[in-house]
């Protein structure tokens, strides 16, 4: 099976587990019996990060999916961030129609840092209206962006507030000069994992954080990720709507559960996360998005 079948294939369904992960291996893509919670995106992107708060990172929220046996529970499916009081940019992977999930099915809760307040009555939230996306792409992931319309308008607090997005003349070549340091940050999975979505944990209690995780990540410059995937995973293109990272000893990345999240680089919100091969694996980056400021406009 080529790196594309396998990709192609974690598209499908996520894992919650380690043993749900195995099964995907094992058996492709036989999971569409699985519930909704169950349905995160996988592959497609903390490892090795440390807690932080929304109160330094008011704008990361937690777009949350219904869980198909528990009415009113809902499980951390991807990440996004708030531009304004109604609407937050994620991932369009997140929300591709092969995912079978509706827009009813999704809550978007801003203000917590812990996974266990999302019912907490200081955390905001709000159903989704609409999903918009922009030429996404899903093979190569290309502009692999989305805004989701809230039924609810947010409201600014100390936890809560709108990221910033940068200007539209900044090429990614320019930014690793500027600030080759960024952070992501988000609640999904915390350890590595290979290019098939192996890992060793032996707990899977220690997948998934409850804490919001930061890792801060070196920007690489745009030839240098293409040249990367071309020699070690050719059937994988690197396109100009994104922008790559990559921690020399393969320790830090973003991972399973972080997609749609942001990618911040000195206060401004710079990328979205959105794939890699494996995570946190030495000398394989992780792709992400690239924002401009007019993607607080183009929603109809």
């Amino acid at each position: 099976m080529s790196i594309n079948s396998y990709l192609r294939c974690f598209k499908c369904h996520h894992n919650e587990a380690m043993y749900h992960c195995l099964l995907l291996l094992l058996l492709p893509c036989i999971a569409e019996i699985e519930a909704k919670a169950d349905n995160k995106p996988p592959q497609p992107r903390i490892v090795g990060g440390t807690p932080c708060s929304t109160k330094t990172y008011p704008f990361a929220v937690s777009v949350r999916l219904s869980e198909i046996f528990a009415a009113g529970n809902y499980n951390h499916y991807c990440g996004g961030s708030l531009v304004n009081s109604k609407w937050v940019l994620s991932a369009a992977h997140c929300y591709s129609e092969d995912r079978n999930n509706q827009l009813e099915d999704y809550l978007v809760v801003a203000g917590i840092s812990l996974q266990s307040d999302y019912k907490n009555p200081k955390a905001q939230r709000s159903k989704v209206e609409t999903i918009v996306t922009k030429g996404y792409e899903g093979d190569e992931h290309h502009n692999d962006i989305a805004l989701l319309k809230l039924k609810t308008a947010m409201r600014k607090t100390k936890a809560v507030d709108f990221s910033t997005l940068p200007g539209n003349n900044l090429y990614p070549r320019d930014l690793v000069e500027i600030n080759p340091i960024c952070t992501a940050m988000g609640w999904g999975i915390m350890v590595p994992l290979d290019p098939l979505g192996f890992n060793l944990v032996d707990d899977i209690s220690k997948l998934y954080p409850d804490n919001l995780m930061c890792v801060n990540l070196p920007l690489i410059r745009f030839y240098q990720c293409k040249k990367i995937f071309a020699e070690k995973a050719p059937d994988l293109v690197i396109t100009n709507s994104q922008m790559c990272t990559l921690h020399h000893k393969g320790e830090k990345d973003a991972c399973g559960g972080d997609s749609g999240g942001p990618l911040v680089c000195n206060n401004i919100q710079q990328g979205i996360t959105s794939w890699g091969l494996g995570c946190a694996l030495e000398g394989y980056p992780g792709v992400f998005t690239r924002t401009f400021q007019d993607d607080r406009h183009w929603p109809p």
